[in-house]
């Protein structure tokens, strides 16, 4: 049985630290009747001034100095877990997503028409039908049609991202307005998918996706504060206590300080902005927000490649050239950054002692941000910084002992390891890898086993942002059907208690494992969340039906 899940008969005792302050002094709270993980038998846990200051088991509370009455959470016997952290996750992105066409629910074609079509007759004012979600299955053997769209609606213009955003979907009209015709040119960084006379089809591949944006809405700035409260919202109630948010634009500085001010924010974020941004600018929040309660500067994104649906994931081997579509003979994908260029921005933000987070989805994009960080740290040992690679769908077994070496986390989302159904080695992403590197995929045994660090998000909205059905995936490699039975590349499942360190302990920060957050123990940021009675971590079943009864964050029931 798991260590977190076994109750030991060691005798529990009451800890009170007498520790400074981390929140305006309040109601104390008391989780009572609780499984707590990580406390030996221990049922109740209590909250003073923003701390843990006492876990055990059967003990008498003295009156509480604040002066005000207790709040009670009773867990009735449910797991009482740290708060999830979400180490990669769009929220804005997210909080739009809320209001516009939700399409992941399509397995075929004729389900996502109908979920298009359904939408627009919902939404007759909107002067755009967007939305996002699809599956490259959707289409097999090809890439989506703006035909395909204009069958359900032809009169609005429809653009629609696929489930991971690295590709458009664009009905005739939006093409049309947007003026892509068969003169124009290929971005540097994507492609216009053309039939045999050059037209566009509707499929807009990576950078490509940006021809689009000059007639797309845009979002108020109201509609953005909105769109990221609505966000906030809905991951607190999944139990996530914290998340590391990826941000296009600056304004997310304002809108999160803004919300954090008017006390209406659910959660810790971390502001992550883009690599190529101005890092005086980025000093400068940084400073700012160092005195700030909830919101915090994270890392710097950068996106070294695409994905393996598309074939612009960079790999170290061809891709199979008898996949459908068929990959042409020695087609790698390739980097979106020219590889002296990103040695010079990573080594330029890592002198200035900023974190970098590089996407990378193949194998060879995974080696080369290895090599940008090992680059940026040889030319500057004296300064300590912990850098990320997100995603690594697919890592080559040279490279795997390299994360410990550098120090650098390995930041992945289990639920992009989800078998969808009882058949995983189908469709465009397995097909295009080749079952030679199937056995390397979503590798978090790999880089565990190697000495590395594991920190896990979701990468919300292409996927769910429910850390228990990540958590699911994360322990078995099988679906919310238990499919396939066997499991999928079940030698990279990670066991209970590393799936827990990866959401609250490991979260991707400068100076290594959380310090102050992440378990339950005395002196702690009490950010704490109580789960259903019927949830048990060991339990997958539970877990993809689990509910959270309660959450706290800094101290407060939220």
């Amino acid at each position: 049985m798991n260590s977190l899940l076994c109750w030991r008969p060691v005798s529990c005792v009451l800890v009170v630290l007498s520790l400074a302050s981390s929140a305006a002094a309040g109601p104390r709270v008391i989780v009572k009747n609780g499984r707590i993980t990580g406390g030996a038998r221990a049922d109740t846990l209590v909250i003073e001034d923003g701390l843990i200051s006492a876990v055990g088991k059967g003990f008498q509370l003295p009156a509480s100095s604040s002066g005000t009455a207790d709040v009670i959470v009773d867990a009735k016997g449910g797991v009482v877990v740290p708060g999830f952290h979400d180490a990669h996750i769009h929220m804005q992105g997210g909080g739009l997503s809320l209001v516009r066409a939700e399409l992941a629910p399509a397995r075929t074609l004729p389900e996502l028409q109908k979920i298009v079509k359904d939408y627009a007759t919902t939404h007759p004012d909107r002067p755009w039908v967007l939305g996002r979600g699809w599956a490259y299955t959707l289409a097999p053997g090809t890439m989506p049609t703006a035909a395909m769209l204009d069958a359900v609606v032809a009169d609005r213009p429809v653009f629609l991202r696929a489930y991971d955003g690295h590709t458009g979907w664009a009905n005739t009209k939006a093409l049309q307005l947007a003026g892509i015709t068969k003169d124009t040119k290929d971005p540097a960084d994507g492609e216009v998918v053309r039939d045999k006379k050059g037209n566009p089809t509707g499929s807009l591949k990576e950078g490509a996706q940006d021809l689009m944006e000059p007639v797309l809405p845009k979002p108020t700035r109201e509609e953005k504060k909105a769109a990221l409260l609505a966000a906030a919202l809905h991951c607190k109630a999944l139990g996530l206590t914290a998340v590391d948010d990826i941000v296009g634009d600056d304004d997310a500085f304002e809108l999160w300080s803004e919300l954090e001010a008017e006390g209406v924010l659910p959660l810790r974020v971390k502001i992550s902005p883009p690599l190529e941004g101005d890092l005086d600018q980025y000093a400068k929040w940084r400073d700012k927000l160092k005195s700030s309660r909830l919101v915090s500067f994270g890392f710097l994104k950068g996106f070294v490649d695409g994905v393996v649906e598309s074939k612009t994931a960079f790999m170290t081997a061809p891709y199979v050239a008898t996949a459908t579509p068929p990959a042409p003979v020695g087609e790698l994908g390739r980097s979106l950054i020219e590889r002296d260029k990103l040695m010079a921005m990573v080594e330029q933000a890592h002198a200035r002692g900023f974190q970098v987070a590089l996407h990378s989805i193949g194998d060879g994009a995974v080696r080369l941000s290895l090599d940008a960080f090992e680059n940026a740290v040889k030319k500057h040992p004296d300064i300590g910084v912990r850098h990320r690679v997100e995603h690594i769908e697919v890592l080559h077994k040279d490279d795997a002992k390299r994360f410990a070496a550098l120090d650098v986390v390995a930041s992945m989302q289990p639920f992009h390891a989800n078998p969808f159904g009882d058949e995983p080695e189908t469709g465009p992403w397995a097909e295009n890898l080749g079952p030679e590197r199937w056995p390397m995929t979503m590798p978090w045994r790999s880089v565990l086993a190697a000495g590395g660090a594991l920190t896990f998000g979701s990468d919300w909205p292409v996927f769910t942002a429910n850390p228990l059905h990540g958590f699911a995936v994360a322990i078995t490699r099988r679906d919310d059907q238990g499919r396939p039975k066997a499991g999928w590349t079940v030698h990279q499942i990670v066991t209970v208690d590393e799936a827990l360190r990866a959401y609250n302990v490991e979260r991707g920060e400068l100076d290594g494992p959380a310090r102050d957050v992440g378990t339950l123990r005395p002196g702690q940021k009490a950010d704490v969340v109580v789960l259903d009675p019927t949830v048990r971590l060991d339990d997958p079943a539970s877990l993809w039906k689990g509910k959270v009864a309660a959450v706290i964050v800094d101290g407060v029931v939220r």
